[in-house]
Parts: structure tokens; C-alpha cells; sequence
């Protein structure tokens, strides 16, 4: 009787990163054996897409279906819990309910519970102790920053985000990189005029054009308003799917020698297709910093508040490309070490 993977993926987004990092976390399922999927939200054809559902996955979409086929006697069960950040706060007790419940059942079965590489956001104290209630003493638990795995006493690992397990990235040399992307959170405070104009100007200089884009569909309005500022070409979500705004995105980062963002895919994507990426936002909220921190990338973020000049941009902006050596250095042992965490998860895992 072998293991078979049980996983809930909320959704569906129009976003980018999350379902990329929700399709690793699907791979590594595979891995281990038979998946049974629960679907959250409303049902998408664009978001199963993204998701690459395989023929031979089970999906569903009733609770009660979903944990009755886990401590079914077909199987020993595998609970894996989704990648990417989350809360504990009140609003989110009930679901971290009947995830323990679901955890505790499992583990009676003698299976396993997986936490492929997450990070916390909002907590609190109850919502924290029935999170962490759900982890026995066989349970493998990734972090993909250090004080999300602080806070809950040091239990498990720090590794890198998954999308850095992404095969689908790869560096290329067959696209001149020409370009400069900008791609800012439509719900964050937004660059100034000045920063802009100088941002510009380095782009310039370079002769390097500007691209704005939209990595998550609610960016639209604030890619938008860059492109007018910038005097940029736009390339918004707009009516696409998910995958078709994927194949966009990942070609202008292998085109591109620089992506400025404050949003953490952006990043990661921008890093893993080549490009130098950095955070240049009026202060940040030191998500980004800390996330590559663990790919050994420090320094990634900065406060547009404390440049005060053309000059100073300027430097920060070439400082960023002259590490491109030390980006395509970190995102390789990045790649090794989110690896040797996947083998690690699936071997654990899959153990009797």
C-alpha cells in the first residue's frame, strides 16, 4: 500500500507567482505518489491551466470528500500544505481548524504531513498553536525565510522560495537584454515623480527602453500610470489567462537587464530568467529582503525615500547591474539547494 498525496490550493488568482509556486508544490505531490487535489475558490479553467492539472490527479471540491479519501484504507495518506505565505490570525481560525483536524486524522493513519517552503504574515497566538499543532515529530517543514521559522521555535528548514525549483526559468543569451522593467504593487505607496525621471534617465543612458508590467491582475491600473510617467510600453493582464500573461512576462525578463519591483515573483522570476533584479520603492516592507536573504542575495531592497538625487540613483541602479555575476551565482545554489529540500521532502515522505 503506498503513500498517496492529499494538497488544498486556494485560488484561483490572476497571479503569476501563485501559481507557479502552486505548481511545484503539485510536482513534488506527484512525487510521492497518487494526488488528490481540493480546489479552493470559484472553479477556473484559466487557474487549472496555470496549475497544469494532470488527467490522473483527482480533483475536488467537497471538504468532506476530500478528507473521507484521506484516511481511507486505500492508501497511507501524505498532507501536503501549500507554498507561499499565510495567516494566523482570527479570520483564518476556522480553515487552520479543520486543517489541524485533517493533519491529526492523517497522522493516526500513520502518514505524513509536508509543509513545502512557506512564510507567516499576520499572527495570532491561537491561530499560531493550532498551525502548529498540525506537525508531528515525523512532519517535514520548510521555511523560505528565517524568522517565520524563528517564530515557530525552529522547526524544520530554511530554503529558498520553490519558484526556485521552477524548470521552466533558464537563463538565455538569445535575446539582446535591452530593456528596463518596472512592476510595482498597485496597493503600495508609488514611486515620485523624481524617482521616476531618474529611473528614466538611466534607461537613457544606457539605451535601454522601458517596459511596465503587470505580474498579478490588480496591477493594472498602477502599470498603467507608470507607462504614462515613464513614457513606457504597458504590457497589462488585461483580458489573458494566466499562461498567456506567464509566456509574456518570462520574455521580457530574459530580454531584460534589470527589473525593479516590490513584489517578490517579480524578483525571483526576474533573477531566474538572467535579469539583475532590486526593490526601489518609498519603504519597504522588508518582505523581498528577506526572502533573498536566504539565496544569499542581501541588499536586494531599497528605500526610494533616502535617494535624493539623479546621482544617487544612478549609482543604486548601476550597483544593481554590476551584480548580475553574483544574481546568476546565487539563483545556482539556490536551484541545488531547493533541490536537495524536494529529495529531502519526498524521501521523508514516502517512508513507511
Amino acid at each position: 500500500m503506498g503513500p498517496r498525496s492529499f494538497i488544498y490550493l486556494s485560488g484561483p488568482y490572476k497571479n503569476v507567482g501563485d501559481a507557479l509556486i502552486r505548481r511545484r508544490a503539485l510536482s513534488w505531490a506527484r512525487e510521492i505518489g497518487p494526488v488528490t487535489v481540493l480546489l479552493g475558490g470559484n472553479p477556473s479553467e484559466a487557474w487549472s491551466e496555470a496549475l497544469e492539472l494532470a488527467a490522473d490527479d483527482t480533483i475536488l471540491r467537497s471538504k468532506s470528500a476530500w478528507v473521507r479519501a484521506a484516511v481511507s484504507r486505500s492508501s497511507r495518506p501524505v498532507l501536503f500544505i501549500e507554498p507561499g505565505e499565510f495567516n494566523t490570525d482570527r479570520r483564518f481560525l476556522p480553515f487552520h481548524a479543520f486543517m489541524l483536524t485533517v493533519a491529526l486524522l492523517v497522522r493516526l493513519r500513520g502518514g505524513r504531513v509536508a509543509q513545502v517552503p512557506r512564510s507567516l504574515a499576520r499572527r495570532s497566538s491561537v491561530g499560531t498553536l493550532l498551525y502548529r499543532s498540525a506537525f508531528g515529530r515525523r512532519s517535514a517543514v520548510l521555511w523560505r525565510e528565517e524568522p517565520s521559522w524563528t517564530y515557530f521555535r525552529q522547526k524544520g528548514d530554511v530554503v529558498p522560495d520553490i519558484a526556485f525549483d521552477d524548470p521552466d526559468s533558464v537563463a538565455t543569451t538569445s535575446f539582446p537584454r535591452d530593456l528596463v522593467v518596472v512592476s510595482t504593487r498597485s496597493d503600495r505607496p508609488p514611486l515620485d515623480d523624481r524617482h521616476l525621471e531618474w529611473i528614466k534617465n538611466f534607461a537613457d543612458d544606457h539605451a535601454l527602453s522601458l517596459v511596465t508590467v503587470s505580474q498579478v491582475a490588480e496591477d493594472d491600473p498602477r502599470t498603467a500610470e507608470l507607462a504614462r510617467a515613464l513614457d513606457a510600453n504597458p504590457v497589462l493582464w488585461g483580458f489573458n489567462s494566466s499562461n498567456e500573461q506567464e509566456a509574456l512576462v518570462r520574455n521580457l525578463y530574459s530580454r531584460s537587464v534589470l527589473v525593479i519591483s516590490d513584489r517578490l515573483h517579480v524578483l525571483v522570476l526576474a533573477a531566474l530568467h538572467g535579469a539583475s533584479p532590486t526593490e526601489v520603492v518609498p519603504s519597504p516592507n522588508g518582505k523581498a529582503a528577506k526572502h533573498f536573504d536566504v539565496v544569499g542575495l542581501p541588499g536586494i531592497s531599497h528605500d526610494a525615500t533616502l535617494i535624493a538625487s539623479a546621482q544617487g540613483m544612478h549609482e543604486l541602479l548601476t550597483s544593481v547591474v554590476e551584480r548580475a555575476a553574483d544574481v546568476r551565482a546565487a539563483v545556482a545554489s539556490a536551484r541545488v539547494r531547493i533541490d536537495a529540500a524536494r529529495q529531502a521532502v519526498v524521501t521523508e515522505s514516502s517512508r513507511s
